[in-house]
């Protein structure tokens, strides 16, 4: 058992809703045995990620932070695309993608004190330069912890269903 005092900050949870514009990417890896038979619709994988951020609301406590989209910060990774393209799925690949507009994700945090907007951030990648600043769907940062879309969130970005009418190749990344 662990004493506190009653001045000590317990940490809570508070959602953060993400409207967007939802960027689905279907790839396959040309070096797949199954891409030589099938094409890249008998074996695709899929990421999600964002094409447009419309709107960030937080709920803390019955109260909404309306967070304004010029403020949002970012933390950069340079090693997204790198694990994703890996031995499994090694570079060339072909990739589609298709935008579903106007769509909410949510993510719940743990806050203690005041929920502060300077300590959101969202996850960017700038290694592949057919999709420049992509932004991870999948997770965000608050204070420094990093947290993955809630469980229904997760569960409904995966039935998310739309035509990837763009198609590109990826040969290689940047470093």
């Amino acid at each position: 058992m662990i004493l506190i005092s009653k001045d000590t900050e317990v940490p809570r949870k508070v959602t953060v809703e993400i409207n967007c514009d939802v960027l689905r990417v279907c790839y396959s890896s040309k070096k797949n045995p199954n891409y030589k038979t099938l094409g890249i619709y008998g074996c695709y994988l899929e990421v999600f990620g964002f094409s447009k951020i419309n709107s960030i609301n937080v709920y803390d406590d019955n109260d909404e932070i309306c967070i304004d989209e010029e403020d949002v910060q970012y933390s950069v990774t340079n090693d997204f695309f790198h694990k994703l393209f890996n031995d499994d799925e090694p570079l060339p690949v072909e990739a589609r993608s298709g935008i579903y507009d106007d769509y909410d994700v949510e993510y719940e945090i743990e806050v203690t004190g005041e929920f502060d907007p300077n300590k959101l951030k969202l996850i960017k990648s700038n290694e592949c330069l057919e999709m420049p600043d992509f932004i991870l769907a999948g997770k965000i940062i608050y204070d420094n912890a990093e947290y993955n879309l809630s469980h229904s969130s997760e569960n409904d970005i995966y039935m998310i269903d739309v035509f990837c009418d763009n198609m590109f190749d990826i040969e290689e990344l940047c470093d």
